[in-house]
């Protein structure tokens, strides 16, 4: 690696401060670019990252999760991902969720219907929120 200073009388402080940062930036000791989106909040989390990170969420997620993973008919999060991210229906009635802010990363949902389900109060984390069907339809 080679470190060139271009300014002669920099002061010393800046060059150490400068050196250590371009070496932890080049060992990868630094933030990823993903855990600095993260941080940030400019990023979406997959359903890949929710299922990855089961261990560390609330009972009522993992249970969303847990459920969603069925939907699939995988426990690889990869393989769920691919095929949860793909529906534009999802029929979730009746699964006793309560949390759904894993939803959030069905992108291609146009409808879910979400009625027999514990979630207080009957708001839905997709845009647009009439996405989010509480009740059965009937036919006219």
């Amino acid at each position: 690696m080679t470190l060139i200073v271009v300014e002669k009388h920099m002061k010393l402080q800046k060059s150490i401060a400068l050196t250590c940062c371009v070496l932890l930036a080049l060992s990868g000791n630094g933030l990823s670019g993903k855990a600095a989106e993260t941080r940030s909040g400019n990023s979406r989390r997959t359903f890949a990252d929710w299922c990855r990170d089961r261990a560390s969420l609330t009972p009522e997620v993992k249970h969303t999760v847990d459920v969603l993973l069925k939907e699939a008919g995988t426990t690889e999060c990869d393989a769920a991902n691919q095929k949860v991210s793909s529906f534009t229906y999802l029929s979730l009635y009746n699964n006793q969720i309560s949390d759904i802010k894993t939803l959030e990363s069905l992108t291609n949902l146009t409808e879910i219907m979400l009625s027999g389900n514990p979630i207080p109060p009957k708001t839905c984390p997709l845009k647009p929120e009439s996405i989010c069907q509480w009740e059965p339809q009937t036919e006219p």
